[in-house]
């Protein structure tokens, strides 16, 4: 029997680390293309570029696990039944969930390792790669230099390239100076050849300029009777550095987003819900106290007035109609005004603070819904795959493909709806695994019961019996 479950669970490690593989390089490249408008032209450097393909790889799991477990059971358990495997081990009277033991076993720690990655790394992954995906869009473009076009991303300049030679040098290059502040209005500096390079940090343009000439509009002077001074210069060579610190990226430091809900495991976002729903009825509270304190108390027949002290009875006995219908009017007034003034209290702080609650118990229900997830696709996939008794990467990855769309499509409706408040956040996360659990025990029950689900003879033999009889 041991060497039974070895065989099983070798037979599962190998297509299982294959499409998990295979489905990292689909989903990474899915997002390369989703944000490669914010990435070209921005001369990332390559360990930028590694640290972002790190961050990503990481988010992406939660869904590449999920889908390589599916993929896999189906493909093994689809050629032992292509091969008639399956046959000969029931044949001696094991079961096919006696069978289906060693990967229940292995696929339940990797669940239980599902858990701790949700718990303690996906959090800080997810949130470092929304982070630096920030950076680097409201980054501006490299350094692009283009033969007759100018260039005017650097502020108060423009660079005309006449002719390209190579990435660092230039001929008749045109550099229109109108900086503020260095005595003179504007000027223009042309060249016949030109060295362009960055400093080693990026952050300086280091430009030699060879046979060219200046011209400068001066800033008037009280001392000079000049109204429009003007300065020209010839030059052999003229060295100019401008600043660049735009166009490198700036990081963002993450210790002032250290208390943000996207950090914090299972354990942190307890307590930070419990904190936010004690706020919530300290608003709520505080919103009664305002209404409470502006009822107005006809102490007496002769007097209508706010009362500071405790709520006391309204006398209407001694009041004549008049009076009673001041109080009525005045009390609908007031009253009609602190309700407006509620109204808007809630929905600033309650609204909000309710929009945390959920979005905390959905990242609290979110960490267990991986776990889950990896046991219910292998309960589908693999006595799917017992039952379609096809192999190889046709079948099961038409029917993954299917499940999987089926179980990401139910995850992504049900936590907007607990988003929108349709659904509470423990129904909203847990939709998919309501939906699928019923499907995946069918299936385990037709596999065990040899069933012929996906058996074409037999429907063929069904419609001719039918249309003979």
């Amino acid at each position: 029997m041991k060497k039974l479950h070895w065989l099983i669970i070798k037979s599962f490690v190998g297509p299982f680390m294959a499409t998990f593989c295979i489905s990292m390089v689909f989903l990474v490249m899915q997002f390369l293309w989703k944000y490669i408008d914010d990435l070209m032209g921005k001369g990332l450097g390559n360990e930028i570029i590694l640290e972002l393909l790190l961050y990503a790889s990481a988010d992406l799991i939660p869904m590449a696990l999920p889908l390589a477990v599916l993929l896999s059971s189906i493909m093994v358990f689809g050629k032992f039944g292509e091969l008639s495997e399956l046959t000969a081990m029931k044949s001696t009277g094991i079961s096919l969930f006696r069978i289906f033991l060693p990967l229940t076993t292995l696929v339940f720690i990797m669940s239980i390792g599902g858990f701790f990655f949700s718990n303690y790394t996906w959090p800080s992954a997810h949130f470092k790669m929304r982070v630096l995906i920030s950076d680097i869009a409201n980054q501006k473009t490299s350094l692009q230099f283009k033969e007759g076009e100018y260039f005017n991303e650097i502020p108060d300049h423009s660079i005309y390239i006449g002719k390209k030679i190579d990435d660092s040098h230039f001929e008749k290059i045109t550099i229109s100076d109108m900086t503020v502040g260095q005595g003179y209005r504007w000027r223009e500096i042309y060249a016949e050849r030109a060295e362009i390079k960055k400093s080693k940090d990026g952050a300086i343009l280091l430009i030699n300029l060879y046979d060219g000439f200046s011209d400068e509009e001066l800033v008037p002077n009280s001392a000079q009777k000049i109204a429009n001074p003007f300065r020209h210069t010839d030059f052999k060579k003229l060295s100019l550095t401008l600043d660049l610190s735009q166009f490198t990226l700036r990081r963002t430091d993450l210790g002032g987003y250290q208390e943000s809900l996207l950090f914090k495991n299972y354990e942190q976002l307890s307590e930070d819900a419990d904190s936010l729903k004690n706020t919530r009825n300290t608003i709520i509270q505080k919103s009664n106290s305002i209404l409470k304190n502006k009822l107005f108390l006809f102490r007496d027949t002769n007097d209508l007035k706010m009362a500071d002290s405790p709520p006391i009875p309204i006398v209407f006995e001694t009041a004549d109609s008049i009076k009673r219908k001041n109080v009525f009017t005045i009390a609908n007034r007031v009253v009609t005004q602190s309700v407006v003034d509620i109204n808007s209290k809630l929905d600033t702080d309650i609204y909000h603070t309710e929009e945390l609650i959920v979005f905390v118990d959905i990242a609290r229900n979110r960490i267990f819904s991986l776990s889950i997830a990896i046991l219910v696709l292998f309960f589908i996939g693999a006595p799917l795959g017992a039952i379609a008794k096809k192999g190889g990467i046709g079948y099961p990855v038409m029917f993954a493909v299917i499940f999987f769309l089926f179980y990401y499509m139910l995850s992504i409706t049900g936590e907007k709806l607990a988003k929108q408040g349709v659904l509470s956040p423990f129904m909203g996360v847990w939709l998919s695994t309501f939906v699928l659990a019923p499907i995946a025990l069918f299936l385990s029950v037709k596999a065990n019961n040899d069933s012929v689900l996906f058996d074409k003879e037999f429907y063929k033999k069904l419609i001719f019996w039918r249309r003979k009889k």
